[in-house]
């Protein structure tokens, strides 16, 4: 049965490429299933396969990939559908070493091949489809089967192509910023990121990138970004989007910010990772006080502030009522224009390219 939903899940979700395989194989009511096509970045080919114990199939690839009986007609047709019993029949895979060394001593009788070579799709894809030698042989109506799959296939590898293209030019911007940045959808999947987000995670901080999903080493902190994402994604709620994120060997907490990508879709929202550390303090000092007015003790509450710290814990920590720190809070967001802690955590990250 042919199930769009499942091939399509594949143009962003790599787990659901892997299993890319298994869905051609239920599409084409076969048993089993090969994929093999070029990465678009290092060029090395990368094959997928369902049915097949992965020991298995590592051992084909190690042991016998260049005795396989039907690679051969691969040259021999060029492009376009492989008939491989007519090619290739049943009985001479069964008395190949593939068949004898490696099938049979699993208890697996495929001996029937049906394929799709394209070298002209984006990038270059092969398609194979297994039956048992008992089987009947794959015909027509399996050819336009495996056909009608063959197109959904190559539309997902052709688009993923271009979104790693849009994405490359989107992490180049990024990049040019200077800033660790890294755009994430709802489901915390991280779309681009930039080297300077990348550099804290080979650092040691408590957010890793893994297979493209961002992970947290504390698990409330999880918890406490995925509410901030949906915060800015929805324009709704209350939760709060600065957090101390801590970082391996170092005793201040690296400061991240959730904020929406613009004001005109759902779908993504960008994370700001700033060492406080590593702001020059007479700078943004400075800044604050010529550029935008603050008082001495407004631009103390400001940097605090966008550090993520609490009215309660700054007004502890100052030795002032809470009440203080709000009329403060309030004056330096009006003269800021920046309305909330978010924003002007934003805002003061940006602060060291003002020096001059």
């Amino acid at each position: 049965m042919l199930d769009l939903d499942e091939i399509y899940a594949a143009i962003d979700d790599d787990g659901a490429l892997d299993r890319l395989a298994e869905a051609v194989g239920r599409a084409c009511n076969t048993r089993s299933a090969q994929l093999q096509w070029r990465d678009g970045e290092s060029g090395a080919a990368i094959t997928r396969a369902s049915y097949w114990p992965a020991d298995a199939w590592q051992r084909y690839l190690d042991e016998f990939v260049d005795r396989d009986p039907w690679l051969p007609t691969l040259a021999m047709v060029g492009s376009g559908i492989i008939m491989g019993d007519a090619l290739v029949p049943p009985a001479v895979v069964e008395a190949s070493a593939l068949g004898n060394e490696l099938f049979r001593p699993l208890g697996d009788d495929t001996a029937r091949m049906l394929g799709w070579l394209s070298h002209h799709s984006r990038p270059p894809l092969l398609m194979a489809v297994h039956r048992a030698g008992a089987d009947r042989s794959f015909d027509g109506a399996d050819a336009e089967r495996l056909d009608t799959v063959r197109v959904h296939v190559e539309r997902v590898f052709a688009t993923r192509a271009r979104l790693r293209e849009a994405r490359r030019s989107a992490t180049e911007l990024l990049d040019a910023t200077g800033k660790a940045v890294l755009a994430v959808d709802r489901d915390l999947r991280v779309l681009d990121c930039s080297k300077a987000a990348r550099a804290h995670f080979d650092k040691g901080c408590a957010i890793r990138c893994h297979r493209g999903q961002l992970c947290f080493v504390v698990s409330s902190l999880d918890a406490k970004v995925r509410a901030a994402v949906r915060c800015v994604l929805h324009r709704a709620g209350s939760a709060p989007t600065s957090f101390n994120v801590p970082q391996a060997g170092a005793p201040q907490p690296l400061l991240l910010c959730v904020l929406p990508a613009d004001c005109t879709t759902s779908d993504r929202a960008l994370l700001f990772l700033e060492d406080p550390a590593a702001l020059p303090g007479d700078a943004a000092r400075t800044a604050l006080a010529e550029l935008y007015g603050l008082s001495a003790a407004e631009v103390s509450v400001a940097l605090v502030l966008a550090q993520g710290e609490e009215v309660s814990a700054i007004a502890d920590s100052r030795g002032v009522t809470r009440e203080t720190v709000r009329t403060q809070a309030k004056h330096i967001y009006a003269k800021t224009g920046t309305g909330r802690q978010a924003a002007l955590a934003r805002l003061v990250a940006g602060l060291p390219t003002l020096r001059r």
